[in-house]
This record gives structure tokens, sequence and C-alpha cells, in this order.
């Protein structure tokens, strides 16, 4: 079920070698974002990206693995 369109929603998109990549969820809020990166970790995949998009400015950008928000983004791994 998406997360409330007015507030901000996340996406984890899995990164292949050619420079593609995969949704894998979205419309996500931040917890669910974060556990369920988590929970690929645990399954041992890596090389994944969280997005973030916050329809009310249109900003987007990545929830890295350290926690911080920023416009570039960092793989999970």
């Amino acid at each position: 079920m998406p997360y409330r369109e007015t507030m901000t929603t996340y996406s984890i998109y899995q990164q292949h070698e050619n420079d593609s990549a995969t949704l894998l969820a979205s419309g996500l809020s931040k917890v669910v974002a974060v556990v369920s990166a988590a929970e690929l970790l645990s399954q041992g995949k890596s090389h994944f990206t969280v997005e973030f998009f916050r329809k009310s400015d249109g900003q987007h950008g990545y929830l890295n693995q350290d926690g911080n928000h920023a416009p570039t983004g960092k793989h999970w791994v």
C-alpha cells in the first residue's frame, strides 16, 4: 500500500553492472524503506539504492546507508 502521496516516499532500486536498475519497491515510508533495505542485506543482496521523492517541493535524492539524505547516492553493501 503506497505511503501518503503528500509525504516523502521512498523507492528501492537494484543496481546492475551495466548501469541499469530494477525497481524493487516504491511508495514506502522511510521506516519501511530502511527495514526493507536491512532485510535485503540480510539476504545477501547488495548494490542497491534507496531513493526519495518529496512531492511538496519536488525534491529527490538518496537515503544512504549511514542514514543521511543526499543528492548523490551510495550503494548499500
